[in-house]
Formats: C-alpha cells, sequence, structure tokens
C-alpha cells in the first residue's frame, strides 16, 4: 500500500512539474507573440511614413513640373509616374504586412486571453 501511495505522489509531482513547465512555455510564447507584434506594427509604420514623404515629393516634383519646359515637363512627370508607382508599391507591402502578420497574431492573442 505504501507503495502505491509514493508512485501516487510521484506522478503527481511530476504532473505538477509538467504543467508548470507548460504555463512556462505558454507565457513565453504570449511575450514573443506581443514583442512580434509590436515590432511589425513598428514596421508598418515606417514604411507608411516613407511612402508618405514619397507621396510629398511627387506632389512637389509635380508642381515644380509644370511650371517647366515642356522636356523636362515630360521627364518630370515620367519621374512622378516611377515614383508613384513605388509608392504604390509600399502601400501594397503595408497591407500585405497588415493582413498576413499583425492580424494573425492579434487574432492569437485574443485566443489566448480568453
Amino acid at each position: 500500500m505504501s507503495r502505491q501511495i509514493e508512485d501516487g505522489t510521484a506522478t503527481r509531482a511530476h504532473l505538477d512539474q509538467q504543467l508548470d513547465l507548460s504555463r512556462q512555455r505558454i507565457t513565453s510564447v504570449e511575450q514573443a507573440f506581443a514583442t512580434a507584434t509590436q515590432d511589425m506594427a513598428s514596421v508598418v509604420r515606417q514604411i507608411a511614413k516613407l511612402r508618405n514623404a514619397g507621396d510629398v515629393l511627387v506632389e512637389n516634383f509635380a508642381k515644380y513640373s509644370s511650371g517647366e519646359l515642356p522636356v523636362l515637363r515630360e521627364g518630370l512627370q515620367a519621374v512622378c509616374e516611377c515614383l508613384a508607382a513605388t509608392e504604390d508599391h509600399r502601400q501594397a507591402h503595408v497591407s500585405r504586412i497588415e493582413t498576413q502578420v499583425i492580424y494573425p497574431l492579434t487574432h492569437y492573442e485574443k485566443v489566448c486571453c480568453l
């Protein structure tokens, strides 16, 4: 009978140890995902800020080109179109990061906190 009690105690201690380890791992993952979400959000903000600066640059080139000779105006308009396409690409990049990285991580946080 005492052997059964010892085995039961050992099993219980082992289960408690596994439970503690599981809790530690869950806490570690939650912290890592929170950090990853914040870091990715920071990256998105930086890309969006760069995109906004590019948009301002396009506007300034467009304003400047309106008062220039036709040859220069056409060249600057081509540059504006190229820069605008680059900024459109940046916007697509921001959208992809938000939908494919940030939102799933945010959803994970909501599921974990239930």
